[in-house]
């Protein structure tokens, strides 16, 4: 990280040394934002690809937190809907969604808690 801060900053003393001048064109101003722009995002996917696995404080990839949020979710979500349905339409329509998820799945279910 710090290789990358030293590095960016080498680079970018060339165009830094422009605004020193008491008077700058707005031709010239642009051609050096599009410059440093260019270096500051060369900069940012270095530490992007350097940064590839992101690791919370417990150890855990935060990849896998965000999988089992989004799960975590889905249940909440369909529990919800499964409830909804109970009450307005009865337990015919609870049951053909959960026929549903049994069939989009494509393998036997032993009881409920395997579905949620």
């Amino acid at each position: 990280m710090e290789e990358i801060n030293n590095i960016l900053t080498e680079r970018l003393k060339d165009l830094i040394k422009v605004w020193d001048k008491p008077k700058v064109n707005d031709k010239e101003a642009s051609k050096i934002w599009n410059l440093a722009r260019i270096e500051i995002l060369t900069a940012g996917l270095v530490m992007k690809s350097y940064d590839s696995r992101k690791f919370d404080e417990d150890g855990t990839r935060i990849d896998n937190i965000l999988r089992i949020q989004q799960a975590i979710k889905r249940t909440w979500t369909f529990q919800k809907k499964l409830r909804n349905d109970m009450k307005m339409k009865g337990n015919e329509k609870a049951e053909y969604r959960i026929r549903q998820i049994v069939k989009r799945n494509k393998r036997k279910f032993q009881n409920i808690n395997q579905i949620l």
